[in-house]
């Protein structure tokens, strides 16, 4: 989980290095942070990026791409579409993943950007996501169970938290076999689609006018992501993260002490 920094190429040349990173947003809901850092911090950034010619804090690094950044935009904005659309979501579930676009920061700021990717071990938790699918089988606000009937979402949440509360894992597996019906688990993997979220993720990033720094946890797919985010001007390295990232129970390794020293040697094998 050690984060990922991901950094314009101004702020690289001040010295900066990229260590880490990692990203999570769904189709109909991501969870980002954008923050300003103190403008004193800024100052000082801009003084030192003057000894190298470096003008972090004026308009040419910007400007000089504004077109190219719109053009790319509008591809992400196409291939984004094209891809829910294939998938069968809902023109209203496509319009709520829409990004909302971010007031630009003052002259002498730093913005940095955060997100959670979730890893894709961790997102097959199943059936407690709001519906996106088109050919969904209820009505809005309702969720269809194993019985052939309906139940208000609100019902599905509380039945969850109440199996949880008590840490009845029998009771979780029963609310588990109610509402795993087949539509659920397509939905389940459309919202959680690797694909989807990348192209969401870059579409966020553009929305809020590119933050000078991306802070990322929980990316099992770095090469990709990293080779996308260059192309709208950022710049990262991680040793040995190119290939995609499985953990030890989604690679083929079994429990236990051999099983863990196994992959703890595949891991470092791969640097």
């Amino acid at each position: 989980n050690a984060p990922v920094f991901l950094m314009r190429a101004p702020l690289l040349r001040l010295g900066f290095v990229a260590r880490s990173l990692s990203l999570g947003t769904r189709v109909d809901a991501d969870h980002t942070a954008l923050a300003q850092l103190p403008s004193p911090a800024a100052r000082v950034a801009a003084w030192v990026a003057s000894f190298r010619g470096v003008s972090m804090m004026g308009t040419g690094a910007r400007d000089t791409g504004a077109l190219a950044m719109e053009e790319r935009s509008a591809a992400l904005n196409e291939a984004h579409r094209s891809l829910l659309t294939s998938l069968g979501v809902s023109e209203a579930a496509m319009a709520r993943s829409n990004p909302q676009p971010v007031e630009e920061a003052s002259g002498d700021s730093i913005r940095v950007m955060q997100f959670n990717m979730l890893a894709d071990g961790m997102s097959n938790d199943g059936f407690v996501l709001k519906p996106v699918l088109d050919s969904w089988p209820a009505e809005p606000g309702k969720v269809p169970t194993m019985h052939g009937d309906t139940v208000e979402w609100e019902r599905l949440i509380q039945d969850t938290i109440a199996a949880a509360e008590g840490k009845d894992e029998a009771a979780m597996r029963a609310v588990q076999m109610k509402y795993a019906v087949p539509a659920a688990e397509e939905n389940s993997k459309v919202v959680t689609d690797w694909r989807v979220r990348e192209l969401q993720m870059q579409r966020i990033v553009l929305a809020a006018g590119r933050p000078d720094v991306i802070v990322l946890e929980e990316i099992d797919h770095y090469g990709s992501l990293r080779t996308q985010l260059e192309a709208l001007g950022y710049s990262s390295q991680v040793v040995g993260a190119d290939q995609p990232y499985k953990p030890a129970h989604l690679s083929g390794y079994s429990l236990g002490e051999t099983g863990r020293d196994s992959f703890l040697r595949h891991f470092e094998e791969r640097g």
